[in-house]
């Protein structure tokens, strides 16, 4: 019966078959791409499942903050810890979270006795001595300040427990983990125009700055490109 007879459109028999195709060669990649972090990277990327995670309602409280909070912070208990190279004679401002107050600067600029040219922001708070404190990194002085915190508020002048000589300007993020170590992030180096080491982290000693231990991140200690039109090193 030719007037129930059914007329398919090739085009779109064609577009079917090829939707059918590309879904299958997606599907024979998948456990391809799950080797393949391992082809370039030390160690294993996972994901996080969330539905493990535990998630809790808390209450905030608005308090009214009538110091200068302002650059990256850090907290730790009722502390909230300000850096910014905008504030004028110092590198931090500390401000009491629980009444909104300020407690004070520390941590001078400039050239003098106990004065530096630049440091970092705080990455790390640990207690020695039960007492608060943080790793600095003054690179133009050349020094390793361990700061105290705890003496410094008490005081209202800026305490450092111990001052350390360090000639070491190609390391980030340093954190204290025992008297004598230094767990830091070495950043990549442009070795040439065309070649530049990847990044990775690094035990040193504090006090003799010399190497414990490289934990590299990529299976390759550099990358090059011939053809590169900016250095390398950006690319991380």
């Amino acid at each position: 019966d030719v007037t129930n007879c059914k007329v398919h459109n090739p085009i779109i028999i064609i577009n079917s078959v090829m939707k059918i195709v590309i879904i299958f060669i997606i599907i024979s990649l998948l456990p391809c791409c799950s080797d393949i972090d391992s082809q370039y990277f030390n160690g294993e990327i996972k994901e996080v499942n969330v539905k493990n995670v535990i998630s809790k309602n808390i209450n905030s409280t608005h308090v009214p903050i009538k110091g200068i909070a302002t650059g990256i912070i850090a907290a730790y208990d009722s502390l909230l810890i300000c850096w910014s190279p905008s504030y004028p004679e110092h590198f931090f401002n500390i401000i009491n979270i629980d009444t909104g107050k300020e407690i004070g600067y520390f941590c001078k600029k400039g050239q003098g006795n106990k004065e530096i040219i630049s440091t970092n922001c705080i990455s790390q708070l640990f207690k020695k001595n039960d007492k608060l404190m943080t790793l600095l990194h003054a690179p133009n002085e050349k020094k390793l300040l361990v700061w105290d915190l705890s003496s410094s508020i008490k005081k209202g002048t800026t305490t450092y427990d111990t001052i350390i000589p360090y000639d070491n300007n190609h390391i980030l993020f340093s954190f204290y983990q025992i008297e004598n170590v230094l767990f830091a992030y070495k950043p990549a180096e442009e070795i040439n125009s065309q070649e530049a080491t990847t990044p990775h982290y690094e035990k040193r000693t504090i006090y003799t700055n010399q190497l414990i231990q490289d934990f590299p991140i990529y299976k390759t200690k550099s990358i090059q490109n011939p053809n590169a039109k900016s250095p390398l090193d950006f690319f991380f």
